[in-house]
């Protein structure tokens, strides 16, 4: 009740008001260091130039080898006598082909303009990003779009996630020029906040205008929104289980967040 009531976590600054409750965000629910945890698993195959072939979602168990900060990853990065240099530098190789496969079609979201950093729906980022940071929000943009992907082409109404443009938005290369002539974060976000409507939750698919994806949704988070955890439980009964999912008939409202 609490979490629906939420609808999710909230940062504050001196504190954090979690959408469940520590005990479980925080320990049983969370991907601590050595600690096995039942998760599921989005198996996504790419083709060379990042393009999804194929999608599966997985019941599993894993344990998570290595609990970073960003900053210690990205140390990691530079220095080939870490143990798991490697790894991360393949996947950083994967995380800038998915980047540049977005910008190539004219996504603006979940990037950087002039130095100027965007989230996934083109609002100004203020702090610098990490190289690591980079590959966990290009796996994320991936896993949402494989998910959603498979949703839409069963025809499963989860919470998708939909956003779009004002009407006197230029298309999206014409944006992403305008943006970098500008070049002043104060101009870039006047007129983002002009150009973009603010994104919603439906389970009817729109598209996603900053990422430039037909269907996207939220589904990495589950701890943490409960868009996530609902889309969660709808496709682990139809995928995982076998079965129909009691959610459906559910008569979604639009949600803000």
């Amino acid at each position: 009740h609490k979490a629906l009531r939420q609808i999710e976590t909230c940062y504050l600054a001196s504190s954090t008001n979690p959408l469940f409750p520590n005990e479980l965000s925080e320990n049983k629910l969370s991907l601590l260091e050595g600690r096995p945890r039942l998760a599921i698993t989005i198996k996504v195959t790419l083709d060379e130039v990042a393009n999804i072939k194929n999608t599966e979602l997985l019941s599993t168990s894993l344990i998570n080898m290595k609990k970073f900060s960003y900053a210690v990853a990205d140390r990691t990065l530079e220095d080939i006598s870490q143990p798991l240099y490697q790894m991360l530098r393949y996947c950083e190789s994967w995380a800038q082909k998915l980047a540049q496969k977005r910008q190539n079609i004219g996504a603006f979201g979940q990037s950087t303009i002039k130095g100027i950093s965007l989230d996934e729906e083109g609002r100004l980022i203020g702090s610098s990003i990490y190289r690591s940071q980079r590959i966990v929000q290009e796996f994320m943009i991936l896993a949402n779009t494989a998910v959603a992907n498979l949703a839409e082409q069963y025809k499963i109404p989860i919470l998708y996630r939909n956003h779009t443009c004002s009407e006197i938005a230029p298309e999206n290369k014409l944006l992403i020029e305008t943006l970098i002539t500008l070049g002043l974060p104060t101009l870039v976000h006047q007129k983002l906040k002009s150009w973009l409507n603010p994104a919603n939750y439906s389970p009817v698919v729109i598209s996603h205008f900053a990422l430039c994806i037909p269907a996207y949704t939220h589904f990495t988070s589950p701890i943490r929104r409960i868009a996530d955890y609902l889309n969660h439980q709808i496709l682990k009964t139809i995928f995982i289980e076998q079965k129909k999912s009691p959610h459906i008939s559910v008569s979604y409202t639009h949600l803000r967040a």
